[in-house]
């Protein structure tokens, strides 16, 4: 297919519980998916119809409902599961389909694990990807303006009802049926006399005021009614564990780099806006690093770990931490690219915990020597929590960037 038409979609993200280990499906972690879709783009060109080709931003929403939906053992399902949201679209004749997962629970240092697939068009079948065959329902004024139409009833039309072959014993349905006798009239009246009825005086007959209380009864009514339970109030909803204020300060860490303008003094500058933070202690100051950087080429890093107590949400300190990279100058446009000053919440006490904006532990750090090397000088028993997880120590001995670790100062600030 290297001269087919083509779609590419890179890096589309989420949080999903797939993997064979109960620790996957428990906490989730971090899958990425890149995917080629081969179609024919002329009669899109030619009548610059979006009906007319795919549409990738609707491809893409799907892909992400496949990462973070039902969760499976195999990258291999997964893998087929996205080729089939892809072939949905009838005017898909391929495509290939790529799942990284770098956070797969591997026991040696690596980047990264994926699985690539190819599937075709005559597949679908076979393979249940056969597109929707709904059709499209009409616009609501074509709908409003057709007339109602009723079958006309004629000689030759029957009713519903009219159709059954109804008998009463013998006779048939088709026989007269004779009208019910009229009831003679009640009392010795003749039926034409006029009904007479007593004038109201003071002598009316008091037998229906004086008929006996009807609500006697009542009481027994109420109680069985009082002793019906009334019903159970809804659950309350789930909470999110990343909102949650602990109950005392707890031990959370921080990890500090900036690579633009004065990264030394930003930093110096940055970890006294942390200690202002109302609700955070700064109980400790790692060494200042000088790394290579990840990503795209641009200017060493100068990073930084602090360890802090704070009785703030996760979500909270992650708030707070935003407000000191924005005050001073950071711009969030491109990922691991150059920026004045980045603080990510790296372990908030033992928790595990993820959503969209925030995941705890942080899904990297325990692959980032730029994280591990200062933490470990400056607390060397720390423990890194989650999956992946372990003595910092020996994460930072073992990570896959320690080479760009240039030098360390000890007394930066």
């Amino acid at each position: 297919m290297a001269d087919q038409d083509r779609i590419t979609l890179t890096g589309i993200r989420g949080t999903g519980h797939h993997g064979v280990f109960e620790s996957e499906r428990l906490h989730g972690q971090n899958f990425i998916v890149d995917l080629t879709v081969y179609l024919d783009t002329r009669p899109a060109a030619a009548g610059d119809e979006l009906t007319q080709t795919m549409h990738y931003g609707e491809l893409a929403e799907k892909v992400y409902d496949v990462i973070t939906g039902e969760p499976v053992d195999l990258l291999e399902k997964l893998a087929h599961k996205i080729a089939g949201a892809a072939l949905s679209y009838a005017v898909v004749e391929a495509v290939e389909v790529t799942v990284n997962k770098p956070e797969a629970p591997i026991t040696v240092p690596f980047s990264n694990v994926a699985v690539t697939i190819y599937r075709t068009a005559e597949e679908r079948d076979q393979l249940n990807f056969a597109p929707a065959s709904i059709p499209a329902p009409k616009p609501i004024e074509e709908r409003a303006s057709e007339p109602l139409t009723v079958p006309p009833l004629g000689d030759d039309s029957k009713h519903p009802l009219e159709e059954r072959d109804v008998r009463f014993g013998d006779e048939s349905a088709d026989e007269p049926v004779p009208a019910p006798p009229v009831a003679e009239p009640l009392g010795s009246s003749p039926a034409d006399e006029p009904l007479t009825v007593p004038p109201l005086g003071d002598d009316i007959d008091q037998t229906m005021v004086s008929l006996p209380d009807q609500t006697a009864s009542m009481p027994a009514v109420s109680q069985q009614a009082a002793s019906i339970p009334p019903p159970s109030a809804p659950p309350p909803p789930p909470s999110d564990p990343l909102d949650e204020k602990p109950s005392r300060p707890i031990q959370a860490v921080l990890s500090l780099g900036a690579n633009l303008g004065s990264p030394q003094e930003t930093l110096a500058a940055s970890i006294q806006d942390i200690r202002n933070t109302p609700g955070v202690e700064v109980t400790g100051v790692s060494p200042l690093a000088r790394t290579v950087p990840v990503g795209p080429e641009q200017p060493d890093f100068y990073n930084c770990v602090a360890e802090i107590r704070t009785d703030l949400s996760p979500r909270e300190l992650l708030l707070a931490m935003q407000g000191i990279e924005d005050s001073h100058g950071r711009e969030r446009e491109e990922r691991w690219g150059p920026r004045t000053l980045d603080i990510d919440v790296i372990a908030y006490d033992d928790l595990v915990a993820d959503s969209v904006d925030l995941e705890i532990p942080h899904p990297r750090a325990h692959e980032r020597a730029f994280v591990l090397t200062p933490w470990a000088q400056l607390n060397p028993n720390a423990q890194l929590p989650g999956l992946g997880g372990g003595p910092v120590t020996t994460l930072a001995r073992t990570a896959p960037d320690r080479d760009g670790i240039r030098w360390m100062s000890l007394d930066w600030l």
